[in-house]
């Protein structure tokens, strides 16, 4: 499961000899994060159907976009946040497991 990025970014500060850069957290979040579980599936030969996207549900990359489904500290779902996540996860399930005839 790739899951959202975080909507908070906090400035990089340059680097010098004794404090080298360090990313922010929104870049970890939103380019580390998903590439590094995108190896980790492929070098499992895990199918791209048995994967599960929140990260693109929740905005992707951007700051903005997505940002309706997190409470106000831009962290945790809020109710339609947690709506969204327990749709993605019920329609992936549905999908992995051929259910047919389900509500």
């Amino acid at each position: 499961m790739t899951p959202p990025a975080l909507k908070i970014s906090e400035e990089v500060p340059e680097p010098t000899n004794d404090n080298p850069m360090h990313e922010n957290d929104h870049f970890y979040s939103a380019v580390q994060i998903p590439t590094m579980i995108d190896t980790i599936a492929n070098s499992l030969n895990l199918p791209a159907e048995n994967r599960i996207d929140l990260f693109t549900a929740f905005g992707g990359e951007s700051l903005t976009e997505g940002a309706d489904l997190l409470n106000s500290d831009k962290l945790t779902p809020n109710a339609k946040g947690n709506t969204k996540i327990s749709e993605i996860l019920y329609n992936s399930m549905i999908k992995l497991n051929n259910f047919q005839n389900h509500e």
